[in-house]
Order: C-alpha cells, then structure tokens, then sequence
C-alpha cells in the first residue's frame, strides 16, 4: 500500500489554503466525487476507488484523476485504493477567508462582539447604547483618521461588513465620526483627557 505524499493542511489555513479548497470544489465532478467519499455516515468518511466509481457512475480512472487534483487541497487522501475526505478543510478554509476579512482584527481585540457577526458580518445591531458603543469603536477602526471621506469611499470600507447607511449612522450617533452638509465624513478626534 502506498501512502498519499500530499502534505495535510495545517491546524490553520492560510487565504492560499483557502483559494486551494475553492478550486478544488469549482468542478462539479470534483464535488461529485467529494460527495461520494464524504455521504457515507460512518467516520471516518473513507471508501475504496471501485465504491466511488459506483457511487458517483463516473469510471475507476476518472474517479483515480480527479482525486489527484484534490489531494493537494487536503479534501481527499488516496492511500492505496482507499479514499478519505477530510470536510474539516472547507471549515478551515471559511475560517482563514474569515480571519482575512477587515473587521477580523477589532473582533479579535474585542471578543464579546462576535455575537453580533457571523462570518465576519454584522447580523444585528445591538439595543443596548453600551453595547452599540463598543460595536462603534470597532468599526471606526475600518476608517482612515486624518482626512475627509466621501460617502461612497466609506460605504466601501463598511459594506463588507454590515449595510452602509446603519453604520454610518451608528458611527455619527457615537460621534466617532462628523459628517456635513455636503455628506463629507471624518474620524472625529478622540477626546484626550487632561
């Protein structure tokens, strides 16, 4: 029996990780295949190259190929005829385009807001005027200080994560940021006590 030589994702995937798995599950063969591997309900979700082959209708060969292509996304492991998937990587690879999203680093300062985000957007602004002041100065951080922004420029430094006209408001509402007549926003000066 020969052992796979394809190196296993790490604990954590990098964005390169992740872009890895999305071009492995662009093809729908691949993902028929993966499908095939990952549908039996025992763990681990393993079956010979003969059961894929039958599962999905496609030929032995056709089956052999297509799991070379996946090996190196880490999805699918040939040992001998046997093919494992590994579903885990699809999580750690939504977890590292996660990580990579603007907000990821305000959430990792302040980890009582990701109850409000999901997949790094925000799902709900929160009733409490304590707890939208946190949510506020964390979004303000999306915002370069020091210069004037025009609304669009901010709509797209905040449309990642959460509708523009709700946390713009909210940042006006907590005075994190000042916006004029003519819809010109800039990062208001933190208050320095003294």
């Amino acid at each position: 029996m020969t052992r796979d030589p394809a190196p296993t994702m790490l604990a954590r995937a990098t964005l390169t990780d992740a872009l890895e798995v999305l071009r492995a599950l662009q093809d729908p063969t691949r993902l028929q295949l993966l499908g095939a591997v990952v549908g039996r309900a025992a763990l681990p979700h393993s079956c010979s190259l003969a059961e894929a082959a039958l599962r999905t209708g496609l030929p032995v060969r056709t089956v052999l190929e297509t799991a070379g292509r996946m090996r190196d996304s880490g999805l699918l492991r040939l040992d001998g005829t046997t093919l494992t998937a590994d579903p885990t990587v699809v999580d750690r690879a939504a977890e590292a385009v996660a990580a990579a999203l603007p907000i990821a680093p305000a959430l990792a300062a302040t980890p009582g807001l990701a109850r409000w985000f999901r997949r790094g957007r925000l799902v709900r602004v929160p009733d409490r005027w304590a707890d939208q002041a946190e949510l506020a100065a964390a979004l303000v951080t999306l915002l370069p200080g020091g210069r004037d922004l025009a609304e669009g420029e901010v709509n797209r430094l905040l449309v990642d994560v959460g509708d523009p006209a709700t946390l713009r408001r909210l940042l006006v509402d907590h005075r994190l940021v000042t916006r004029d007549a003519a819809l010109v926003y800039r990062r208001a000066d933190p208050v320095r006590p003294g």
